[in-house]
């Protein structure tokens, strides 16, 4: 009985073991062993046509020290934390109204979702008509119109980058379908009887919904802080045909746009090497900041 145990644990064994075998061939060939890679690049001068060259810590201090790094930086941490935020926010309000008995909800979840199935570059290449610089722009001449002066959105780096942001807000119908089920699973008996106990709407989605949507919360964050530390396609298609200067004056640099430009235009390999491992540590620390916070508002039980 225990040879036959041990048998079929085995074969159990070897089975799961051919089912992860393609995720774990992917993984190993396409990040893993690309990270490292990296993190060797980071300390080696190349310029894919001389020999590498081990330059030890220089690539960092010569990727940080550009002039077009802290507006980089910069605009990253705005876009990844204002848009994280603002689609949140968004996201979760549509969503809890089209849990309702709304009519026709079926029909806005469709409205708000197909959106998001347009690429950021494409959109990107939408908007810059409406944007443009100077007299040129669909949105200026508006503004002219009305008798407002006209605006840079693209040419100064403080507007910028809330150009971007507001364009990220175009794809928050994919988190809205994750939200809408997560409301879906919520039991209404909870609901109920808290409208027994004399608690209004505003009391029961602060009690109920958010609590037991924390789960949900978490990840949506996680994943857009992420999705915001590498923005790129973005400010690719709004810088048209300044892509050296990453828009006027590095108005839309972002830190992998920057990265880009370093590896190959420049082809400083090491230095964006160095320059992605950077992107890499901050979104590791706001993403362990998110867990950190993340305990005061768990909601369940622990074994």
């Amino acid at each position: 009985m225990r040879k036959q145990k041990s048998k079929a644990s085995k074969r159990e064994a070897r089975t799961g073991f051919m089912f992860i075998a393609p995720w774990l061939f992917g993984f190993l060939a396409l990040t893993a062993i690309p990270m490292l890679l990296s993190l060797v690049l980071a300390f080696l001068k190349w310029d894919f046509l001389r020999p590498p060259e081990w330059v030890g810590f220089q690539n960092f201090v010569d990727a940080y020290g550009k002039r077009a790094f802290l507006p980089a930086l910069t605009n990253t941490l705005i876009f990844a934390l204002a848009a994280t935020v603002l689609s949140m926010v968004l996201q979760l309000s549509i969503a809890a109204t089209l849990a309702g008995p709304l009519i026709g909800r079926n029909i806005f979840r469709v409205i708000f979702y197909i959106p998001s199935l347009v690429i950021g570059t494409a959109f990107g290449l939408m908007m810059w008509p409406i944007f443009g610089n100077g007299r040129f722009g669909l949105l200026n001449s508006l503004l002219i119109m009305l008798g407002f002066p006209e605006q840079r959105w693209l040419a100064e780096p403080g507007k910028a980058v809330w150009v971007m942001v507001f364009m990220s807000l175009w794809t928050i119908g994919g988190g809205m379908i994750i939200f809408l089920a997560g409301l879906k699973g919520i039991d209404r008996t909870y609901y109920e009887a808290a409208a027994i106990d004399g608690a209004g709407k505003s009391r029961q989605f602060f009690d109920i919904t958010l609590p037991l949507l924390a789960p949900i919360l978490i990840f949506q964050t996680i994943m857009s802080v992420i999705a915001g530390m590498q923005v790129f396609d973005i400010a690719v298609s709004l810088s048209m045909g300044e892509m050296r200067a990453m828009g006027s004056r590095n108005s839309l640099a972002t830190l992998v746009y920057y990265m880009y430009g370093l590896g190959f235009r420049d082809f400083y390999i090491g230095q964006a090497a160095a320059v992605g491992w950077l992107v890499f540590g901050i979104s590791l620390i706001l993403c362990l900041l998110i867990f950190k916070l993340s305990r005061r508002f768990n909601y369940f039980e622990e074994d």
